[in-house]
């Protein structure tokens, strides 16, 4: 891929890449340059390196709906996205940014799935995990993606089943309890 030349969007649809080695295995970490959400990309071959622009869009697809995001926003994201540029960067900020997100990958490599090219569970992970923000604050990527999203459409963004679970600590002399909506897909880790 020959590289265009330096253009910076920091919109949500922005995104930034590097390509490192994850047990023998190309593995590509695609970071958003404004919120820092990171989507893993496992075992890249010959031939998705070819097809690589609909990889990266159906990649972004299917993270946010496991994000929960609604259809609409994620098809009004991807249309905004179809026409993909390759550029070099020499950004020290965002180099560092990366470079991060890559150490952070590295910290859940046991979480790598063999049999998918895009790492859902990594990536959702790696997204939820703190990282440095601006001024010294600290900030979870997914919360804000989803503020980005919110900003840029004006609307909610999420659409999902859920359901209320009572949840009840047995304590000695206490009673203890609290009422919880939890999206259908959601795991107990």
């Amino acid at each position: 891929i020959e590289p265009e030349s330096q253009v910076r969007d920091e919109s949500p649809f922005s995104w930034y890449a590097n390509l490192i080695t994850l047990n023998g295995r190309k593995t590509m970490v695609l970071m958003n340059d404004k919120n820092r959400y990171v989507i893993v990309f496992y075992g890249l071959k010959v031939e998705h390196f070819k097809k690589l622009d609909h990889i990266i869009l159906e990649g972004i697809r299917e993270i946010f709906r496991e994000e929960n995001i609604k259809d609409e926003i994620i098809e009004q994201c991807i249309n905004r996205s179809k026409e993909i540029s390759y550029t070099t960067t020499e950004d020290r900020s965002l180099v560092a940014r990366l470079s991060y997100s890559c150490k952070t990958v590295h910290l859940f490599e046991d979480m790598l799935m063999d049999d998918s090219v895009l790492q859902i569970g990594l990536s959702m992970k790696v997204s939820r995990y703190m990282v440095p923000g601006e001024g010294g604050a600290y900030i979870y990527p997914n919360k804000e993606l989803y503020k980005d999203l919110e900003d840029l459409f004006g609307r909610p963004i999420f659409n999902t089943e859920a359901v209320e679970l009572k949840i009840t600590l047995d304590l000695e002399t206490q009673s203890a309890w609290r009422r919880l909506v939890v999206p259908l897909n959601t795991n107990f880790e």
